[in-house]
């Protein structure tokens, strides 16, 4: 009886798969890869600060009475910025991206001194930075002229600079013009971001982003570059060592330290070597066009 229905079910079965024909493979859809992978945008936009440094003091005196006091803050990662970066996409939703950058730092307040007799001593700062990116990124792949996109990546940043502003005088009248500038080691730093665009024309894309980054860089030297006393140029007469720093990591008995017994102030003087944080967020309205 069991070898009776065994044959019943056998007999169905073949001839159930030869009324539907021969077995389709299994297929996996995939994007096809887009017909011009390659897209370039160009950008400009502002760096906001994500985290602000104490600079230093505002001061006022009445005489030998403190008016106010209060702490500067600011950001190093402040400015304007324009940008490029070339996009391969090796699909319509996933790609890389190279890019460069570079800030103009917005010129800011550091420090300010000032005495009711019209007395001012007063220190502003602007920075410069340029980085070179690699990102990977996502796209939304669906129809329509509208489309998202988030990255994340690297940058190197191959050095940049702080220049320094410093005034003192009274009424109006400028009696010292000091400019120094400190000079910043390459480094590596991270960067993440999200952002849409919208195809006005075959080719023409125009949209936004808004990304982070995150950055310390290290001094490399700093040295005065320029220092008037009332008209009289102070520069050419300054030790070399009082006028130039060259920023180490560490210190010792051989490095060109005042207290060390082979200090020589026709050297620049040997200090450590201070942080400066350009965390910032920032954001770019872009242009994007495809060849």
């Amino acid at each position: 009886m069991k070898t009776v229905s065994f044959t019943i079910a056998l007999s169905v079965f073949t001839q159930t798969l030869l009324l539907a024909g021969p077995v389709q493979p299994l297929k996996i859809k995939t994007n096809p890869p887009p017909a011009t992978p390659w897209r370039y945008d160009f950008g400009i936009g502002y760096s906001f600060p994500s985290q602000r440094t104490d600079f230093g003091d505002k001061t006022s005196w009445n005489g030998a009475k403190l008016e106010s006091r209060e702490n500067v803050y600011g950001s190093y990662g402040t400015g304007a910025t324009v940008s490029a970066r070339a996009n391969y996409f090796f699909d319509p939703c996933f790609g890389l991206s190279a890019g460069v950058q570079h800030t103009f730092g917005a010129r800011q307040l550091e420090d300010q001194y000032s005495l009711n007799t019209g007395y001012l001593e007063k220190s502003e700062l602007k920075s410069g930075l340029t980085g070179l990116s690699m990102e990977a990124v996502t796209r939304t792949c669906c129809e329509g002229d509208w489309h998202g996109e988030a990255r994340f990546g690297t940058t190197f940043y191959p050095g940049g600079n702080i220049r320094y502003y410093e005034t003192r005088g009274t009424n109006g009248a400028v009696d010292y013009d000091i400019q120094s500038t400190t000079r910043l080691r390459p480094g590596f730093g991270f960067n993440a971001g999200f952002g849409g665009d919208y195809q006005v024309s075959s080719g023409f894309n125009i949209g936004f982003d808004i990304r982070t980054q995150f950055y310390s860089a290290t001094g490399k030297s700093w040295e005065y570059t320029r220092f008037d006393d009332k008209g009289n140029d102070n520069l050419q007469s300054m030790k070399v060592a009082d006028k130039q720093f060259e920023y180490l990591k560490e210190l010792n008995e051989n490095t060109n330290t005042p207290g060390n017994s082979g200090y020589d102030n026709s050297k620049p003087r040997e200090v450590l070597s201070p942080r400066y944080p350009f965390n910032s967020v920032i954001g770019t309205i872009r242009t994007r066009f495809t060849f």
